[in-house]
């Protein structure tokens, strides 16, 4: 609650253009502060007054609440060049450190290249459950790993392999950012990588993902969409060609010809609607006339998917196959 109060008064003075905010992009989501419990990073200019306008409010805020700001423990993150930094660790008391510096627990601004978990993680985790000793004293192995990689239900020890739960938990966030619409992080990665608003993670090609974290979460993202199940209602954010809601494939999978002359790859179900005379048709803007296969394969896939008549007023629901909630463990078993 007491957190909450300082994270009001920081958003006012931010409103109030006291302190700075900044966009992931122009015209796009302002942070001004993130906060995870009681702790809190702010984001100022570097800037004197800005500076001068941030003790102020955490002077007011001690006097409201009756709390004291341990300075001691905080830190001036500095980004790039600056002029003020050591100004700022004079006023507030406090230490100056750079990129990349450890928030949490986290890493942050560490350059890393891998992708996924490093096999000599996992190898060293089996050496050391199996045989135990160390890397110059070996000890015979007594359970092979995948006894340890069993369930307890199936005989084994239980213990999950790390590279499988990596991946599991990448798929948790495409999870997460297909039914999280409105929180902040979702916002910031769809800015950052654009795409398809309706996609169940972005991925555009204007954007690359090229950091290591975002491109092993890409790499999930046909295990996740494998393994949902779209109940289509309106087909408001169901992707016609992508998304697997038809008989449970995938379009353009199935007619690769049309969908590579469609120039809407990426429009749901419902705008590759056309109403005409009070009906509905399929418009898949087609970019030039048919030869005789792609009119074949198209008369195919219009005997394929459903009238457009059928759709009805409802929002479309993703579900998992194994429920209407992911879990990790429910994941593992598929």
């Amino acid at each position: 609650m007491v957190a909450e109060v300082l994270s009001l008064m920081i958003k006012k003075v931010a409103y109030m253009d006291l302190i700075s905010s900044f966009r992931t992009s122009p015209q796009e989501t302002v942070i001004n502060q993130l906060q995870f419990a009681d702790d809190h990073i702010i984001f100022i200019d570097d800037n004197t007054e800005q500076i001068s306008n941030l003790k102020n409010i955490l002077f007011a805020f001690e006097l409201i609440s009756d709390f004291r700001v341990n300075f001691k423990k905080n830190a001036v993150v500095h980004v790039g060049e600056t002029q003020n930094a050591r100004a700022c660790t004079d006023l507030f008391g406090c230490s100056c450190v750079s990129f990349p510096v450890n928030y949490l627990g986290i890493p942050l601004g560490s350059k890393s290249k891998a992708s996924c978990l490093p096999k000599s993680v996992e190898k060293e985790m089996e050496r050391i459950i199996i045989w135990g000793g160390s890397k110059t004293v070996k000890k015979k192995g007594w359970v092979g790993w995948d006894k340890v990689n069993a369930s307890k239900h199936n005989g084994g020890v239980g213990i999950k392999k790390l590279s499988i739960m990596n991946k599991k938990l990448h798929a948790k966030w495409i999870w997460r950012y297909d039914n999280e619409k409105d929180v902040l992080w979702r916002k910031v990665v769809k800015q950052k990588f654009d795409g398809n608003s309706m996609d169940i993670f972005p991925n555009s090609p204007n954007r690359p993902v090229n950091k290591s974290l975002s491109v092993g979460i890409v790499k999930c993202k046909d295990i996740v969409i494998s393994n949902y199940v779209i109940h289509v209602n309106s087909g408001n954010i169901s992707l016609f060609w992508k998304d697997l809601w038809c008989n449970g494939l995938s379009l353009k999978i199935l007619f690769p010809n049309i969908f590579m002359i469609s120039i809407s790859k990426d429009f749901t179900i419902s705008e590759v609607v056309s109403n005409c005379n009070g009906s509905r048709t399929w418009n898949l803007n087609l970019i030039r006339y048919l030869n005789d296969t792609e009119l074949n394969e198209l008369v195919q896939l219009l005997n394929f998917i459903p009238e457009p008549n059928s759709l009805t007023d409802g929002e479309d629901v993703r579900v998992w196959r194994t429920g209407e909630t992911f879990t990790v463990s429910g994941f593992l078993l598929l």
